[in-house]
């Protein structure tokens, strides 16, 4: 059945019901898995196993045979459909609610491209901003949990800390 997956064919737990997200890659690295990318949640892995049928270019997965965190996941698959909804976490919603899809959207697309062009020593931080919206915390200092204001955001889409806060990092005393 595997032989039968490509990348791109969208996921779902039965027929009939809406899509949960999408293959990314079939068997990574020779390992009999897949791994897709769950709407809101990020990438999972999900071995052959779990999958019940393939066919019209859609992949049925057994919600059995899940482990807790993929099932969680696909709970909260469709929740970005609500236009407020921003993040997994009930606290970080209250902190970033200000933060509308469509804003969290575009900036993903935004730091994938700085992703590109940046060089090793800002590669970590652009990881981490496009990591902080896989987790629903886009928006939110790494260091203090307060919100980013929205317009530092949109200047500098990889800000992962408050500006007063990454103005404190740079003027502390490089310790090597």
């Amino acid at each position: 059945m595997q032989g039968a997956i490509k990348e791109g064919y969208l996921v779902f737990v039965s027929d009939g019901t809406q899509g949960v997200g999408s293959v990314r890659q079939v068997e990574p690295d020779g390992r009999p898995e897949l791994l897709v990318y769950i709407e809101n949640a990020g990438d999972f892995v999900v071995p052959f196993s779990a999958v019940d049928n393939v066919h019209s270019e859609k992949v049925m997965l057994n919600i059995d045979k899940l482990d807790s965190r993929l099932r969680e996941a696909i709970a909260h698959a469709s929740d970005a459909e609500d236009e407020d909804y921003v993040s997994h976490s009930a606290e970080a919603d209250d902190r970033n609610a200000s933060l509308s899809r469509e804003f969290i959207d575009r900036q993903r697309k935004r730091l994938g491209a700085l992703r590109d062009q940046v060089d090793a020593r800002r590669l970590r931080v652009v990881e981490r901003a496009l990591q902080k919206i896989d987790e629903g915390t886009y928006g939110l200092s790494d260091a203090s949990g307060k919100p980013i204001p929205k317009d530092r955001l949109e200047s500098t889409p990889e800000a992962i800390l408050t500006a007063q806060e990454e103005q404190r990092e740079e003027n502390r005393p490089n310790c090597t």
